[in-house]
């Protein structure tokens, strides 16, 4: 079918061109031959009157235009796969549907256990991909190419709709046999001792935690680093390392590491985890059916026990003695 003299047909060869910036493995993506797909660049080409897409040096990249057309073509995309392929309701009893959500490690250990529990009872067909919080998974999360992204709020993208999921607090945890502390820690000890912290798989952004320390003018002892939150608490154990770790995540591991959990000396902010989805799928039925179990299940685990509850407490307690040098970090204008 053409439009505007342009085979429709050609769209989806330019949206897997541009998302994939390759003429053989975007062939291999719609099943074609190379030279079916080069034929199709060639018509491409010829329509817009631009290349498109560009040999530099050893990479593919796109032209200005290509730029501009890879986000609206995305989207009209979307828009229309769900046009053709909806139905006045979603039935998870008999959908077969996959689902891809962006999320790190630790949201993934906190709260995906029970939803897909969950899933398995409501949807027993339905497929669920959990794909890692890395740069690359965020930029194709905002050109559209993954459904839902869960992700620390001051991290969320600007143009995507989102709905709070759940917040957490910050402990500190230690090996069990670590003589160096006991029940609590000062400022002094949490900036001297050495510490294992996670560092983000990408660019741009540090942890919650690290951002906040950074802002008010504090610096950590990094011994040792991680590309997970989950490993985080594996690696005091036997040392005399300590971590500031979610405190879900910390009784969670508690439960089967030798750990103390300590209250953190300094006032961390609360963590608030957002669910996000692009402005398009808002109304996809399947879609709002997975957010709604996500908030449930969230809801569920939101109340800690109360061991942890009475230890959050004694850390917000503790951390008066922090709030007197932040403030004197904010008068100097340090922070």
């Amino acid at each position: 079918m053409r439009f505007h003299k342009l085979d429709l047909n050609l769209l989806v060869a330019l949206d897997t061109l541009l998302t994939h910036r390759h003429v053989t493995r975007a062939a291999e993506r719609l099943c074609l031959s190379q030279s079916a797909m080069s034929g199709s660049l060639a018509r491409l080409r010829t329509h817009f009157k631009d290349e498109l897409i560009v040999q530099v040096g050893r990479k593919m990249v796109l032209t200005p235009l290509g730029e501009s057309l890879a986000l609206p073509l995305r989207d009209l995309l979307a828009r229309t796969e769900i046009l053709i392929s909806s139905s006045p309701k979603f039935d998870p009893a008999s959908s077969d549907r996959t689902f891809v959500i962006i999320m790190s490690d630790y949201a993934a250990q906190v709260l995906m256990m029970r939803v897909l529990q969950s899933i398995a009872r409501e949807a027993p067909n339905v497929r669920v991909t959990i794909d890692r919080l890395t740069e690359d998974n965020l930029e194709n999360f905002k050109r559209g190419e993954h459904e839902l992204l869960l992700i620390a709020e001051q991290g969320s993208v600007d143009s995507c709709e989102r709905a709070h999921i759940f917040e957490d607090d910050y402990v500190c945890v230690a090996w069990s046999g670590n003589k160096d502390v006991e029940r609590t820690i000062t400022t002094e000890q949490y900036l001297s001792m050495p510490h294992v912290v996670a560092q983000f798989p990408y660019g741009r952004l540090n942890t919650h935690d690290e951002q906040y320390l950074q802002r008010i003018g504090l610096k950590r002892n990094v011994a040792v680093t991680t590309p997970t939150f989950t490993l985080v608490p594996l690696f005091v154990i036997g040392t005399d390392r300590i971590a500031t770790v979610h405190s879900r995540l910390a009784f969670q591991c508690a439960q089967y590491l030798p750990l103390k959990i300590l209250p953190s000396p300094i006032k961390i902010p609360v963590l608030r985890e957002v669910l996000q989805w692009q402005p398009h799928l808002a109304t996809d039925p399947a879609l709002h059916w997975l957010r709604d179990l996500l908030r449930r299940t969230a809801a569920d685990i939101e109340p800690l026990d109360k061991k942890a509850t009475t230890l959050l407490n004694a850390s917000r307690n503790t951390a008066v003695q922090t709030s007197s040098i932040e403030q004197q970090q904010l008068a100097s204008g340090t922070a």
